[in-house]
Parts: structure tokens; sequence; C-alpha cells
């Protein structure tokens, strides 16, 4: 193959790239201002996110609600009662997903529910914290008993395995305290994105 036709390939080749980086200069000079300012607060990764935390809200408020529904722990009694785990959840699912289909089709109604789903898991967040201290009140100043299980295998009294629902305890506690704190965080950098952007209206709805 001459040298003229590898060049006239490698040509073909690197015209759809050219075309592509061309539309997408065209879309970032045709995209509003304000929500490339949206843009800036990565409102997909954070939804993702999002999404993951609610997620494993719901997922850790089934185990409570099965497996200490007839229990006596004052964290227990708080999480379950109070349903936080579970509309909670809920609400980070909404906002993640809201906030992933703005960054794919932007639009003012969208960025507008993005906020205000975002803002309403602020309130759920501030009052899961109500909820953990509270807890930590409780555990600090209260008087707790913690229950074991052991296996035995007949005719042996040694205990083969031991379960202490301390141990289960403490470990929901402190990943819902983190994931709880994240999603504040989360929430609270989405909103301030979400208000720099509709707080503007000096650029049409749709983004086309």
């Amino acid at each position: 193959m001459s040298t003229d036709a590898i060049m006239e390939n490698m040509h073909h080749v690197n015209q759809p790239m050219e075309f592509q980086e061309e539309n997408s200069k065209k879309d970032q000079n045709v995209m509003p201002k304000p929500l490339i300012k949206f843009f800036q607060g990565e409102p997909e990764v954070l939804g993702v996110t999002q999404l993951f935390i609610g997620m494993n809200h719901i997922f850790f408020g089934i185990i409570l609600t099965i497996s200490f529904h007839d229990s006596h722990y004052y964290f227990t009694d708080l999480f379950v009662h109070s349903g936080v785990l579970f509309w909670g959840g809920i609400v980070y699912v909404l906002s993640g997903s809201l906030s992933i289909a703005a960054s794919y089709k932007p639009s003012l109604g969208k960025v507008n529910a993005s906020l205000a789903l975002n803002i309403i898991s602020t309130i759920a967040v501030v009052a899961s914290v109500f909820i953990f201290v509270a807890i930590f009140m409780s555990l600090a100043y209260g008087h707790h008993y913690y229950s074991s299980h052991c296996a035995y295998y007949e005719p042996s009294l040694e205990c083969e395995g031991e379960f202490r629902s301390k141990v289960l305890h403490d470990g929901i506690t402190s990943t819902l305290l983190l994931f709880t704190v994240l999603e504040l965080c989360i929430a609270l950098s989405t909103s301030i994105f979400g208000c720099k952007t509709v707080c503007r209206t000096s650029y049409s709805d749709v983004v086309r």
C-alpha cells in the first residue's frame, strides 16, 4: 500500500473524531452559562452516590426491621419506628435519579426538581442526625444489655461459635452514620449549585 493511500485512510479515520470535537464545542457554546455552573457540581457522580446511599439505607432498614422487630434495643426502636431509613432512603434515591436525569438532558424544570428534592434530603439528613444524637446519648448515659448466642454440638457443652449482637449494633450504627454524613455533604453541594443555576433567569428553559 502506498504512502498516499495510508495518509488518506488516516484522514478518513480522524474525520469522525474531529466532527465529534466540533459538535462538543458547539454544544458548550449553545448551553447557557448557568447550566454550565450546574455541571461544575458534578451532578451525575453525586447522583450515583446518592442512589447507592439510598439503597443502603433501605437495605439496613429491612435488616433492622426483620432481625430486631421484637428486640428491646433503643437504637433499633428509633430507626424502625421512625421509618427514617425507609423514607430517607427513598428521598435519597429520588434525589440521585433526578440529578442524573438533569445531567443527561438539562432543563430548568429538572434542575428545579433536583434542587427541591435535595433540600428535602437535607431535612431528612438533619432528622437522622437528631436520631443519632439520641442514640449516642442513650448509649452514654443509659443502661443497656446485650445478648449473645452460642452454638453447641451435643454432647459437648463447649461454645463452638458465639454471636454478639453488640458487634452488629456498632457496625450498623457506624455505617449508617458514615453514609448520613456523606449524604449531607452531597445534598448541600447539589443544592448550592442548583440554587446558583435556578436563581438566574437570563437563559432559555430547554437546552437544544
